[in-house]
Parts: C-alpha cells; sequence; structure tokens
C-alpha cells in the first residue's frame, strides 16, 4: 500500500512537472518521494540536483540531498566517508540560507555522530532544540549522543524527552530520520520498521538499562 501512495505521489509531481517545468518545489518533492520509495536513486538525486539549479536559495532541496546522501551509507558503506561529506556539506549550505534551520542542525549533528564527532553532534542536536523544544528526532539523536560518550544520566533525560515529544512529532519525515539514525549507528533492525510506538519502547528501554526510572 505504502509503495503504491508513493508511486502515485511520484507520478503526479511528474505530471505537474510538465506543465511547471521550472518549479524547483516540486523536483524537490518529487525526489523525496523517489527516495523513500521506488523510485530509481540516481533519478532521485537528479530530481534535488535539478530543484537546486533552478533555485540556489532553495534550503529544503539542501537539506533533503543531504538526508539522500546519508541514506545512501547503508546501502553504499564503501563509500561512506565521500557520501558524509556531501551530506554536511548539503547541511552547511541549508545553514548558511537560514540560521535557524532546525531540521538542517538535526541533521547535521546525526553525520557528526557517524563521523563519531560527538562533541559536534551534541552542539548541533542541542541547537535544534533550543529552535523546536519538541523536535523530538534532535533529543533522539542526542540520547545517542550522550550514550557514546557514556554520559547515562544526560542520555536517560533525553530519552524521556524523545518519549514526551514523539507522539506529537509523528511525521512521515521525522520517522524516516529516526529509522536512519537508527540503522546507521547500529541498532537492531527491528527498529527499522518505523513505527512511533518501537522507538517509544526503544528509549524506554536504554533508560532502563542505563539505570534509569
Amino acid at each position: 500500500v505504502q509503495q503504491y501512495f508513493q508511486s502515485h505521489t511520484i507520478a503526479e509531481h511528474s505530471e505537474a512537472l510538465l506543465k511547471n517545468p521550472r518549479d524547483a518545489q516540486l523536483y524537490n518533492r518529487r525526489g523525496v518521494a523517489g527516495a523513500h520509495g521506488a523510485w530509481k536513486l540516481r533519478m532521485a538525486m537528479d530530481d534535488f540536483d535539478t530543484a537546486i539549479a533552478l533555485a540556489p536559495d532553495y534550503k529544503p532541496a539542501y537539506l533533503n540531498r543531504g538526508k539522500f546522501y546519508m541514506s545512501l551509507i547503508l546501502a553504499e558503506p564503501d563509500a561512506e566517508q565521500q557520501q558524509l561529506a556531501l551530506a554536511i556539506a548539503d547541511f552547511n549550505t541549508a545553514l548558511q540560507l537560514d540560521q535557524s534551520y532546525a531540521e538542517a542542525y538535526a541533521n547535521r549533528g546525526l553525520a557528526h555522530s557517524v563521523q563519531g564527532k560527538y562533541e559536534l553532534a551534541i552542539a548541533d542536536f542541542q541547537q535544534a532544540i533550543r529552535l523546536n523544544r519538541r523536535h523530538a528526532v534532535a533529543y533522539f539523536g542526542l540520547a545517542q549522543a550522550y550514550e557514546q560518550q557514556g554520559r547515562a544520566p544526560e542520555a536517560v533525560e533525553a530519552y524521556r524527552a524523545v518519549i514526551r515529544h514523539l507522539p506529537a512529532y509523528e511525521t512521515s519525515q521525522s520517522k524516516d530520520l529516526i529509522r536512519e539514525a537508527a540503522g546507521i549507528v547500529g541498532l537492531s533492525p527491528a527498529y527499522l520498521i518505523g513505527s512511533v510506538d518501537t522507538y517509544i519502547r526503544l528509549a524506554q528501554e536504554r533508560i532502563a538499562a542505563l539505570g534509569g526510572k
């Protein structure tokens, strides 16, 4: 069913582009739909590239292309460092265009976490949270970065924030980011199904494992 709706959405955007071939937003939206569906990877990337070429100041295209580079790490692990560098460059550009772009901070934090640069990751997640106090994805990344540093009390508090804020933050985009975060940092594949309840359970399990109540 999900694949049907993704394909349907791609078809709708393609039809709209026939009428508006210079609409950067449409290319960006079709790229997002393709990146999460059966669309060929190269075609999804081409859509993001085209959106940026048409509108160099259109920040969502940089954000989504950066996220797409991050998703390729799972498919192309040998190219991890190259994909990370490209992703971070896009997140940086998005932030140059808008320094209050919480999603770009959260995604760049994830990229820094994959690189093992946890202080940079924590700074980015914290900035995302300052900009959006209910940013459950940023709390999730922050908790994992704290765990990697052995900072259990801070990790527990961040996981508690995930439980508080995730239901209200439920969007397909946020779930996709959490799913990518869980896979990239090596959590059990059981957590890749994308259910909000699953990530709440994960947070509860990590709180218990870290000695929280």
